[in-house]
């Protein structure tokens, strides 16, 4: 945090995938220019490029086809192309390249480095437990995951330098890197799993999450109790609120009688489960990090492969099944919120303007229906609404949900989620849900 001219002001420290400020060097006439410098030219020019993934996202941007190798059984082969990296960097495959996966029919291999592979070993026994759970497809799944490699390809003898910048004697420097791709098989846990469907469970888990304080409210049964007892509870909940919400909320509640009181906590812990909901739906830059990772690699996914294992009628492994679609694999394309296969994300409509939005979603919906409800007057109350609300996407196999549209006080008419469609819903505006 730096302070200057009456302000404060700070930023956080950079994530691995997020955005960072670039360092560009500047030369001056007369300037003696060391490797250092030549050096981090090299390193902005890099940085400043890989912005671009946060404007066009990353994945393969064409090629990269993944195929059987028909000369040899347990190999497949990848073909020419182009992909970035979740870094913003590019990696190009140059010409077709043979993987072995030959490494990843052995039982108690990691196989994770494929291209590797020097020696095959003995197919394992497999045991009576191993066997339940084996993938009908073949016996190993594994993701072909791509990432870049810098390979040194020249050195130079660096010479002997008096001056006291440099070596005191003569050694080998590395003068090019070569900056190659590399391709690593990912055991996939079985019974196979889709990877996005899985992200977005727990997507869904942690927007779940955010009225959980509301539940536990209305079963400690606090509606009787003073405003003091009610301020102590919520202090013990250690709760993030948004801003100005402990000084509000305070406030309101020394200031209601009996009647009102439960009312004003409802308004309170709404304000709270909004703005919670409001972290879960807006994504920062670095989300666009995959969420997983190989013992360390960058999941750039190309392909799912099925494998079986060497068996007594058939000594070779072989290669079963490739699957070079999404989800096993990354499409160059910007981060998306991850939902179920077959479904709508909601989340970008939550919280929104209703006036901003009714037009774009009765486009997508086809129907004209909304349900307008006003804040809700008890604690029951907005647990049942926000129940009925919580859910952040849409199977296309349904019918088209509907729009709970709330009414504040200072934000006017706001999507504070999606309810199921029931003969029951009107667009006339409702005390309560």
């Amino acid at each position: 945090m730096t302070e200057g001219r009456g302000m404060t002001y700070g930023h956080e420290t950079p994530t691995a995938s997020g955005p960072e400020c670039v360092e560009r060097p500047l030369f001056t006439c007369g300037m003696v220019l060391s490797d250092a410098d030549l050096t981090a030219l090299v390193e902005w020019s890099r940085a400043r490029l890989a912005l671009q993934r946060f404007r066009t996202g990353w994945g393969v941007v064409c090629g990269l086809d993944v195929r059987c190798d028909t000369a040899r059984s347990g190999w497949i082969r990848v073909m020419p192309g182009v992909a970035v990296g979740h870094d913003g960097q590019d990696i190009v495959v140059g010409e077709s390249m043979a993987v072995d996966l030959t490494g990843c029919c052995v039982a108690e291999n990691s196989c994770k480095a494929p291209a590797q592979a020097k020696q095959k070993e003995p197919a394992k026994q497999q045991g009576p437990a191993e066997q339940q759970t084996l993938d009908e497809c073949g016996d190993v799944v594994v993701d072909l995951v791509l990432s870049a490699e810098d390979v040194p390809t020249g050195t130079d003898l660096a010479g002997r330098c008096d001056c006291g910048c440099g070596p005191t004697t003569e050694q080998t420097v590395v003068t090019r890197v070569c900056e190659r791709a590399r391709f690593h098989a990912c055991r996939v846990p079985l019974p196979d799993v889709d990877p996005t469907a899985a992200a977005a469970r727990r997507r869904q888990e942690a927007y779940s999450k955010c009225h959980a304080v509301v539940t536990r409210y209305v079963e400690a049964g606090l509606g009787k109790r003073s405003p003091d007892d009610v301020i102590d509870w919520l202090d013990k909940q250690r709760l993030d609120g948004p801003c100005g919400w402990w000084e509000k909320t305070c406030h309101a509640l020394r200031a209601s009688d009996d009647a009102d009181l439960d009312g004003a906590v409802a308004l309170a812990l709404l304000d709270l489960v909004v703005d919670c909901r409001h972290q879960q739906v807006r994504r920062g830059c670095d989300s666009c990090a995959p969420c997983e990772s190989c013992e360390g690699e960058d999941r750039l996914r190309l392909a799912r492969v099925w494998l079986r294992r060497p068996t007594a009628a058939d000594k070779t492994c072989r290669v079963t099944h490739i699957d070079a679609y999404p989800p096993h694999r990354r499409e160059l394309g910007p981060c998306i919120a991850p939902v179920p296969p077959g479904s709508f994300d909601l989340t970008p409509f939550v919280w929104q303007r209703w006036q901003q939005v009714c037009a774009r979603w009765r486009t997508i919906a086809g129907h004209k229906l909304v349900q307008k409800v006003k804040a809700p007057v008890s604690t029951e109350n907005l647990l049942e609404l926000l129940n009925r609300t919580d859910r952040i996407s849409w199977d296309c196999d349904e019918n088209p949900p509907v729009p709970v549209v709330v009414a504040t006080a200072c934000l006017g008419e706001r999507v504070l989620g999606f309810a199921a469609r029931t003969p029951a819903t009107r667009t006339r505006r409702k005390a309560g849900p």
